[in-house]
Order: C-alpha cells, then sequence, then structure tokens
C-alpha cells in the first residue's frame, strides 16, 4: 500500500513542484534566440545550479532546519551562490583525486567566467563605438564613411571570433567533464 502511496505523491510532484525534466534558463529574458545562444546559456545553467544548488548545503539556521523537515515533494529549493563556492574551494582544498580536483578547478572557472565575467562582457558594438558612428555618420563623405565602416566591421569580427572563442572553451571544459557533474 506504501508503494503506491509514494508512487502516487511521485507522480503528482513531478507533474507539479518537483520537474527535474524541465531547464528553467535564468539568464535569458523571454524572447526569441539563436539554438547557438541556447545552448550556451542551458549548458551554463546546469554549472550554476550545480555550484549553487547541489553543492551548496541546506542553511543551518532555523528555517532551514524547519524546511528539512517538510516532505521532500513540497520542500523549496535552497539556492546559495556563495555557500555553493565556499564548499567548492573546499574540495579543492581537499584534492581527493587528481581527476576530481581537475574537474572542479575547471568548474570553478567556468562558474566565475559565467557570473561575473560574461554578464559584465560589452558588446562588440560597444566597444568599438559603432552605435555612436552610426548616430553621426551623415557627417562624413561617403568615400570616408566606407573606409570607416570596413576598419570597424573588421576590428569587430575578430573580437567577436575571440568572443566565440572564449565561448567554445568553456563549453567544451563543461562537455570534458560532464560525467562528473552529480553529487
Amino acid at each position: 500500500m506504501f508503494y503506491y502511496i509514494r508512487k502516487f505523491t511521485d507522480f503528482i510532484a513531478f507533474r507539479t513542484t518537483k520537474r527535474y525534466n524541465v531547464l528553467k534558463i535564468r539568464s535569458l529574458k523571454p524572447s526569441y534566440y539563436d539554438k547557438d545562444t541556447i545552448l550556451l546559456h542551458a549548458v551554463m545553467q546546469l554549472v550554476v545550479d550545480y555550484v549553487e544548488i547541489e553543492l551548496a548545503p541546506e542553511p543551518d539556521t532555523r528555517i532551514g532546519k524547519l524546511l528539512s523537515k517538510l516532505p521532500w515533494f513540497i520542500r523549496p529549493t535552497f539556492r546559495s551562490p556563495a555557500l555553493g563556492l565556499k564548499n567548492l574551494e573546499q574540495i579543492i582544498d581537499e584534492k581527493v583525486d587528481l581527476t576530481w580536483l581537475e574537474f572542479h578547478k575547471k568548474l570553478k572557472e567556468v562558474y566565475i567566467w559565467w557570473t561575473q565575467i560574461y554578464p559584465n562582457r560589452r558588446s562588440v558594438e560597444e566597444v568599438y563605438g559603432y552605435n555612436s558612428y552610426i548616430k553621426n555618420h551623415k557627417k562624413y563623405s561617403k568615400l570616408y564613411r566606407a573606409k570607416k565602416e570596413k576598419h570597424l566591421f573588421d576590428k569587430m569580427i575578430k573580437l567577436e571570433v575571440q568572443y566565440l572563442t572564449e565561448e567554445t572553451d568553456m563549453l567544451k571544459s563543461v562537455i570534458e567533464y560532464r560525467e562528473y557533474l552529480w553529487t
């Protein structure tokens, strides 16, 4: 009898509150995105969830203790970037296994890149002042505009390739160690 009750509560929970087959990408606002952008943000959301949810222990407070006594199917998910990073650094300091250590070092690098460096990265147009040039481009002659635009586009393409290479390297490092993304 207990088996059937548990199966029923699992059935309800996995379709309502604990939808583990659904990935909520928190870094994308509702809009249309190309598949390469969705892929990058989805993989990085999995990394963020691993560090902030799975590596972060439950808080050792009264509320945390009360929440931990709730049944698993209605217990809220606890997310803490600070505790997750702290636990990640403790794992790195333990130096248990060389591969495990490499994975956690790379995971920390990817997590910090995604949460601190990537959001503060300026757009290619912003770096080279393309938007301000477009506002004032009618002041210049056609020949100057053509040379200036070609020069700007060449610089922008180089920076775009640099950004894409950096993103691809981070994605590759996550994919390389994906079998370690469990707790």
